[in-house]
């Protein structure tokens, strides 16, 4: 954001694809770093079976179709169990909050699943403030909604300031009386966005798009 505001502040700047990466250079920005900060505060641990969980669900996906919450919650139990034995076999730390569809803590190692193991019994299970059963499944993918959401309405309130509406306002009908697309086209190419992208966000017709387009780069 601080990388877009100073492109947007000083007119020899080209926001793009090259000098965001050069910014970034050599050090990268990853979902999992983010999520462990506040407000979201997901471990590492879970970012990773997250990254996993995305992964075979995407590939479900491809192989069946749509997919319910009783698919989902097996596939995380999968995951998150093939991650627990994992840790277990190298030794390796695999720390707290890690919990089944069904609010069962994964990790072995914490003393009262250890015990209900040992004496045959269910392992307790963690439950919501309302007396709901915790699903570390749900718990996890309202974490990644909630941060897409916070994420999406940041990028709005860029294009807001850049453009002067909302290019994603009301189910992307946008009206553009009263703005000189010209001017935002010029902008958005200075800042080094797709003018196709833009074009296709405002649902401009292709005669218009054709004269908004060769207006602004000429």
């Amino acid at each position: 954001m601080a990388l877009r505001r100073s492109c947007a502040l000083d007119p020899t700047r080209c926001y793009s694809e090259p000098l965001v990466r050069a910014m970034l250079a050599p050090g990268t920005v990853k979902l999992e770093r983010i999520l462990a900060k506040p407000p979201y505060r997901l471990s590492a641990h879970r970012s990773r079976i997250g990254n996993r969980y995305r992964e075979r669900l995407d590939a479900y996906k491809r192989e069946h179709g749509r997919v319910d919450d009783r698919i989902r919650d097996r596939v995380w139990d999968e995951t998150l169990a093939d991650y627990v034995e994992e840790k277990m076999a190298s030794g390796a730390s695999m720390g707290g909050g890690l919990y089944y569809s069904n609010g069962q803590d994964a990790n072995p190692r914490h003393a009262h699943v250890r015990r209900a193991m040992e004496q045959g019994l269910p392992v307790p299970v963690r439950r919501n403030p309302d007396g709901s059963v915790f699903n570390g499944r749900a718990d996890y993918e309202r974490i990644l909604a909630d941060f897409r959401s916070q994420l999406h309405q940041h990028s709005l309130e860029a294009d807001r300031a850049s453009f002067g509406f909302d290019p994603a306002a009301d189910e992307g009908r946008v009206d553009t009386s009263g703005v000189d697309l010209v001017k935002v086209f010029q902008q958005a190419a200075r800042q080094g966005h797709d003018l196709n992208v833009l074009a296709d966000t405002l649902h401009l017709d292709d005669a218009m798009r054709q004269r908004v387009m060769a207006a602004a780069c000429t």
